[in-house]
């Protein structure tokens, strides 16, 4: 359905801002697993606010895209058009 589909593009958007932050703020080897918890932590606060329900399995997913995506664009040298 359409709000289905919108509360999924926000929620890509929050986990895709999140990741990006999170990985520009804390730095280093090592430091992936924090990064990780603390969007966890993040986006599963913003599906509370804007009432999207999700369970740990599709936001781990959401998350593993999001990085991948990134660092597509680092190897890439652009940004990624998705």
């Amino acid at each position: 359905s359409k709000v289905r589909a919108t509360k999924y593009e926000l929620l890509s958007v929050i986990v895709e801002d999140a990741v990006r932050a999170f990985e520009q703020t804390i730095t280093g080897e090592g430091e992936g697993a924090r990064r990780k918890d603390l969007v966890t932590e993040y986006v599963m606060k913003a599906c509370e606010k804007y009432n999207i329900p999700i369970d740990a399995e599709q936001l781990n997913v959401l998350i593993e895209k999001a990085v991948q995506g990134m660092n597509s664009e680092k190897l890439l040298g652009e940004p990624n058009k998705t």
